[in-house]
């Protein structure tokens, strides 16, 4: 039982002492941003970084150090990410295309259909765990309104329930879904961004046919791995082979 009670102790002690730490970090790298010493808040927010801590604000800071320190691929790498764990955040988006700008190699993205386009606008106004919260509620409130079904009499109420509750029902199944395609889309995620300017090669080897040169700060899909080489894809479908060391993975 003691050692139960030293170790509840314990760890609300560390966390405690986490929180502050990380409160502390914040408001030196934020005191540091507002003076424009943006070096300095780079290292303050970095800091935070290395304590295994992440979060959109975190990324979304981070970003905008690097970006005006004049380091566009870390900037767009960080706001990938931000991006990532929100992505209906409308200043995170905003910066990020400013972002893209100054990267030198322009990509024309294949047009989407309108109903591809019509249900990830949908799955991006929430990340994953507010799908989840979302399909929670929705299901406590269909049981309740299923029970009302059941143990009332007057029929208006039981069709109420009825249809409200079904309809709150497939509402949560869908929330449910959205929930787990967003946290694939972070655990599952094989997308990178170029961090040097490399030459795509038409096989996994220094011998391979040059194809195109892409430029860093651009985002590619990662398809397979062969050693030291990736094979990726753009945008606009063109594929090849570069050196894996080029590239950075916008994994969480």
């Amino acid at each position: 039982m003691k050692k139960i009670v030293l170790t509840i102790i314990s760890s609300l002690f560390f966390l405690n002492f986490y929180g502050n730490n990380i409160k502390a970090l914040e408001d030196s790298a934020l005191n540091n941003y507002t003076n424009k010493n943006y070096e300095h808040a780079l290292y303050f927010y970095d800091s935070i970084s290395k304590l295994d801590y992440s979060s959109a604000e975190l990324h979304f800071n981070l970003a905008n150090c690097y970006f005006n320190l004049g380091n566009i691929a870390e900037a767009i790498y960080n706001y990938e990410k931000a991006n990532i764990l929100a992505p209906n955040d409308k200043d995170i988006a905003t910066n990020l295309n400013i972002a893209r700008k100054s990267v030198r190699t322009k990509v024309e993205p294949r047009t989407e259909v309108f109903y591809a386009k019509w249900f990830n606008s949908i799955l991006n106004l929430y990340n994953s765990n507010t799908w989840l919260y979302i399909s929670i509620i929705n299901f406590v409130i269909s049981l309740i309104m299923i029970g009302l079904y059941f143990f009332t009499t007057k029929l208006m109420l039981r069709k109420t329930g009825f249809y409200l509750g079904i309809l709150l029902l497939l509402t949560s199944i869908a929330s449910l879904s959205f929930s787990k395609l967003q946290a694939n889309k972070i655990l599952n995620n094989k997308f990178a961004i170029v961090f040097e300017t490399t030459v795509v090669k038409s096989s996994p080897s220094d011998e391979g046919t040059n194809l195109f040169e892409i430029s860093e700060g651009m985002k590619i899909e990662v398809k397979d791995k062969l050693q030291d080489w990736s094979e990726i894809k753009l945008e606009d479908g063109k594929e090849g082979w570069l050196k894996t060391e080029s590239i950075k993975h916008l994994q969480l």
